[in-house]
């Protein structure tokens, strides 16, 4: 999609075409909400009798493009606007392409962006699982199921300690340290998040697959007895994911047609904020209703 905006003409346009693509939902974002849909939205919203799951899924995708909508006309304020665009006087001959010719070219726009991108993303993977690996836990394996050892040595690995270290920065959400890592590792591809999570509640595919994850998220307690997740966690989760930068191969294809690393920092750290802000706003707004 960000490489689709070449053909706009206009530069200005372009680059905001280019800042505002990654708000429209992607299959990568798709295993996220479902886990987190599936865990915590009823299937049927009484007394309507709708579906619930189903109307809150296509509000996802609503939610994406009216607020790329929403930015783009913010934009209009500042020095990316252009008020009098170039017209489209001439249209180009469209003709029906040959099979051959599609394939060709589809074959090396893909090796393009792997050559580019994938080694980005391979490196970045390396590093994660690295930094989920070392170093070793110091606890006794012997005898747990392989996912329990799977999830010992998360908590105590590079990656665990990073998580539980920047809990207090996402406390506010709702998330503990068992989220901020899942939401860590998710930089290397959002559905990551879906997998690390499973891994840490030792949920592995053999035993309970992704209704036994759901249900170890519905059933997740603090030390005190409540209720660690609830509505107002995972509808703010289903925010930050919905604006938040964390796909590491659109950042490089946004540094890529930009020419620097200027735009995507620029684009990490407002929908960082923007994803944040929002996210927060509608955890307390949730919790003052008794969601």
């Amino acid at each position: 999609g960000v490489m689709a905006a070449r053909t706009i003409a206009n530069e200005r346009r372009r680059l905001v075409a280019v800042l505002l693509t990654p708000l429209m939902t992607c299959s990568a974002r798709l295993p996220v909400y479902t886990l987190i849909i599936s865990a915590f939205v009823p299937e049927s919203l009484r007394p309507w009798g709708l579906d619930g799951r189903g109307l809150v899924m296509a509000g996802m995708y609503a939610f994406g493009v009216v607020l790329a909508l929403l930015l783009a006309m913010a934009l209009k304020w500042t020095r990316l606007y252009e008020a009098h665009p170039m017209p489209v006087t001439v249209l180009p001959p469209y003709r029906v392409p040959r099979a051959r010719e599609l394939f060709h070219y589809v074959r090396s726009r893909v090796w393009h962006f792997l050559s580019r991108a994938g080694q980005i993303i391979f490196l970045v993977s390396i590093l994660l699982w690295a930094l989920a690996s070392f170093p070793r836990t110091s606890r006794p394996l012997a005898g747990l199921a392989p996912e329990a050892a799977a999830a010992a040595q998360i908590h105590d690995s590079a990656l665990g300690m990073a998580g539980r270290a920047i809990e207090p920065v996402f406390r506010p959400l709702g998330w503990d340290w068992r989220v901020s890592v899942a939401v860590l590792s998710s930089l290397a591809a959002r559905e990551v998040f879906v997998g690390t999570l499973g891994t840490i509640y030792a949920m592995g595919k053999e035993t309970h697959g992704a209704s036994g994850l759901m249900r170890a998220l519905r059933e997740a307690t603090k030390d005190d007895g409540t209720a660690r997740y609830g509505v107002p966690t995972a509808a703010g989760l289903l925010i930050f994911f919905a604006i938040a930068m964390q796909c590491i191969s659109t950042i490089v294809i946004v540094r890529r047609e930009t020419g620097g690393w200027k735009w995507p920092a620029v684009q990490f750290a407002a929908f960082f904020v923007l994803a944040y802000g929002l996210a927060f706003a509608a955890v307390r707004a949730l919790t003052v209703l008794g969601a």
